[in-house]
């Protein structure tokens, strides 16, 4: 499950952004941040945060508290972000456009909904994805 710990979906310019993620099984996590300009960037795992698989009884959020970075809401729109689970890890099968440098945008992905069905073709009925969406203004 995907949470914005908080109970409205509407963020003022300026804010800073937490996911709060959970799994109901032990699974490989990977979550994609889409910002209001249409970059998309990997959050997770990420280098101040790469534990894997995530447990089913661990609560994350990223950035944790110690992380080392933010997600500063800058631009007003839409955004958007996409957890999947998966049930063995993702890393070797991603093509070369979702291997880009750390929290950096991945240059070749045009959506939440390309990676999603990436990640469905290289694991058929191994993978849960979930989208939560979020308003800038």
């Amino acid at each position: 499950d995907m949470t914005l710990g908080r109970a409205s979906p509407v963020f003022e310019l300026g804010e800073s952004l937490r996911i709060g993620m959970t799994v109901s099984r032990s699974a490989h996590l990977y979550c994609y941040y889409r910002d209001a300009a249409g970059a998309i960037t990997q959050i997770y795992p990420n280098p101040m945060q790469a534990d894997q698989p995530v447990l089913s009884t661990q609560a994350l959020s990223v950035p944790g508290a110690n992380a080392g970075f933010s997600i500063d809401l800058v631009k007003p729109g839409q955004e958007s972000a996409l957890c999947i689970a998966a049930g063995s890890s993702l890393d070797s099968l991603w093509p070369e456009s979702m291997r880009g440098e750390a929290l950096s945008p991945l240059a070749g992905v045009s959506s939440l909904e390309q990676i999603a069905a990436m990640a469905e073709e290289k694991l058929p009925g191994k993978v849960s994805a979930r989208t939560i969406q979020w308003q800038v203004k």
